[in-house]
């Protein structure tokens, strides 16, 4: 019986966690609308515009992120590996 009380508790507490996610990305998606929509000009076809111009940027910036991310960390591997190498040959 205390692990289905538990186990209620932890649904319901992942349910309000998906709530406000969802509350916080539509929050998100108001805001970069209504920012387009008022950037280009204010009107109803605009603002539609924004939601969809504002989540490919989104998507856009993040993946770019990424990828720099993944450069920049493959580049140091690519030196360090390089460098302990050296010093390996150096030393032995």
């Amino acid at each position: 019986m205390k692990l289905n009380s538990l186990t209620s508790r932890i649904r319901i507490n992942l349910k309000k966690k998906q709530t406000m996610k969802t509350r916080y990305k539509i929050a998100v998606l108001a805001v970069v609308a209504v920012a387009g929509s008022a950037f280009l000009g204010g009107s109803l076809w605009w603002w539609f515009a924004g939601v969809f111009a504002g989540k490919f940027i989104a998507r856009l910036l993040f993946t770019v992120a990424l990828a720099v991310v993944i450069y920049i960390l493959v580049y140091i591997l690519i030196y360090a590996t390089i460098i302990g190498g050296i010093l390996w040959i150096l030393i032995g």
